[in-house]
């Protein structure tokens, strides 16, 4: 991590509730399971597609945090 990635990431964490474990679903094991599955049964299998390549996630992140602030203190949030 570099410049102000801990500090942002930080703030972010400080504002998220604590998470549903029990709500949590693993798409990769999942997608494993299946995968082996078919391989095993002698299906013929694909190459999955490549994701599309993530946003500017430090810019995606001072938006948000932005967003939460403004909420809190009753501002109307603003687009960069």
């Amino acid at each position: 991590m570099t410049g102000q990635e801990p500090e942002l990431a930080s703030l972010l964490l400080a504002q998220l509730p604590e998470p549903d474990l029990a709500s949590v679903h693993d798409g990769y094991a999942a997608a494993l399971d299946l995968l082996v599955a078919a391989k095993q049964s002698g299906k013929e299998t694909t190459q999955p597609v490549e994701p599309k390549p993530a946003a500017d996630l430090i810019a995606t992140l001072e938006a948000s945090l932005r967003a939460a602030a403004d909420h809190r203190s009753g501002q109307p949030t603003s687009s960069p």
